[in-house]
């Protein structure tokens, strides 16, 4: 076990929050290599804002409900999901989840707990759900048990 100090500053605040922790060798690797997958999807087109998802709905008594929409290229949607399979495919040792359940073993800090369990639900929509929810045939298109079929 290698000893390290974290530091996490809340966002929108000046607050840096200072926690101990201790990890394993194999931790460690893991979450460098978060770290590095996490700086490749940071610097993609997709978080330059070179192009985007548009959409809108929209409803009126007279017409009903209709909708615009306006989607990326294939080969921006491909490299974009192919940086972001470290972070989501359950099998990869940088899966989201498994990054959180290591922070959440290893800091003994309220603070940051919390905000992984924040982070956790932003990850899987459950957030995203309280607002707006896509069925299909009875199944909510936007779930993680969805998203995970295959």
């Amino acid at each position: 076990m290698k000893s390290h100090w974290i530091r996490y500053r809340a966002a929108g605040t000046r607050e840096i929050v200072h926690a101990h922790a201790e990890f394993t060798e194999p931790e460690i690797r893991t979450l460098h290599l978060f770290t590095d997958y996490a700086d490749v999807l940071g610097k993609s087109r997709f978080f330059k804002g070179e192009q985007a998802l548009k959409f809108q709905i929209r409803w009126s008594q007279s017409e009903g409900f209709s909708s615009e929409n306006e989607m990326p290229d294939d080969d921006y949607i491909s490299a974009f999901l192919h940086r972001m399979r470290p972070f989501i495919l359950q099998d990869e040792k940088t899966q989201f989840y498994n990054i959180c359940k290591i922070l959440s073993h290893r800091l003994d800090h309220k603070a940051i707990r919390a905000k992984l369990k924040e982070h956790r639900k932003m990850f899987n929509g459950e957030r995203v759900r309280n607002y707006i929810q896509i069925s299909s045939s009875g199944t909510v298109v936007n779930s993680e048990e969805t998203l995970n079929y295959g």
